[in-house]
């Protein structure tokens, strides 16, 4: 048998893997419906703004300590014990928005978003990991869903 008249190559379509069309109304139909589907419960988008997530000479660790201490704790571990921050398992999907900004305490929303964002492991925030700072954790951005409901409800 050809692989090309493989029963598995017509979900391939012209345009890679799935049409776009196809990949709209297969998220659509499993994240947005509210009874099939998953069951994923939109938590929050953490993320750093582009400005604050370039360390182009420093040590992303370094940074993430000085908005420790500008917020007035006496070292990163302090931070990272005081923190309020998820403490469940998350399902992480990337994200294409930032989360909203909020300027007057900008250092300790910065301080929040590293910290979670160092706990974000492929497609999961787990909160008893150990703190991983680098450059591309604090990189990306993610939208955060509850784990769970992965099956049709009983009628």
């Amino acid at each position: 048998m050809n692989i090309d008249d493989s029963p598995l190559s017509a979900n391939s379509g012209p345009y890679g893997r799935r049409p776009p069309l196809l990949t709209r109304q297969i998220r659509e139909s499993l994240l947005n419906r509210q009874t099939a589907g998953f069951d994923w419960l939109y938590i929050e988008t953490v993320g750093l703004p582009d400005e604050y997530a370039q360390f182009d000479e420093s040590v992303p660790e370094d940074v993430v300590t000085k908005w420790a201490v500008a917020c007035g704790y006496t070292s990163l571990r302090d931070a990272d014990q005081s923190v309020q921050r998820p403490q469940a398992l998350l399902l992480c999907r990337p994200s294409k928005q930032l989360p909203e900004i909020k300027k007057q305490v900008i250092n300790r929303f910065l301080l929040r978003q590293a910290l979670i964002l160092s706990r974000c492991i492929k497609s999961t925030y787990d909160p008893d990991k150990t703190l991983i700072i680098t450059a591309r954790r604090l990189q990306r951005k993610w939208d955060l869903y509850t784990i769970g409901g992965f099956y049709a409800p009983e009628y």
